[in-house]
């Protein structure tokens, strides 16, 4: 990872009232490009996929002792979805869910269904 993708920058900015300082929203976004680009999804393996200099405990500081909310997080990220779900009624909505932030294993992912709507044939 050489630099921060635009539309993921612009992404992020979307949560800058969660993530608030400047260096926490640089972490971020390196953490939300990691996980996208990376296989090995863990801090260590977003760490070696860095091409710049940035130190293995800014990334670790970030997610365990830096001041901001997971559960605030979410909610932001709930109602960025929403907000974008409703935004054009009436039509088809495509929800993709991908490993990046579900833990799995085997064949079956718990939670992970097929829905059919039965008033379309």
């Amino acid at each position: 990872i050489s630099d921060i993708p635009l539309s993921l920058r612009e992404f992020a900015e979307q949560f800058r009232n969660v993530v608030k300082h400047s260096a926490q929203r640089e972490d971020f976004e390196i953490l939300l490009t990691g996980l996208i680009a990376s296989e090995n999804r863990t801090l260590a393996g977003i760490h070696q996929r860095l091409v710049n200099d940035m130190d293995y405990g800014g990334l670790h500081h970030f997610m365990t002792d830096s001041p901001w909310s997971h559960d605030t997080l979410r909610q932001a990220r709930l109602e960025w979805s929403s907000k974008r779900l409703a935004s054009h009624p009436g039509t088809p909505k495509v929800i993709a869910i991908d490993s990046t932030l579900v833990h799995h294993s085997g064949e079956r992912i718990h939670g992970v269904y097929w829905y059919w709507d039965a008033r379309q044939s």
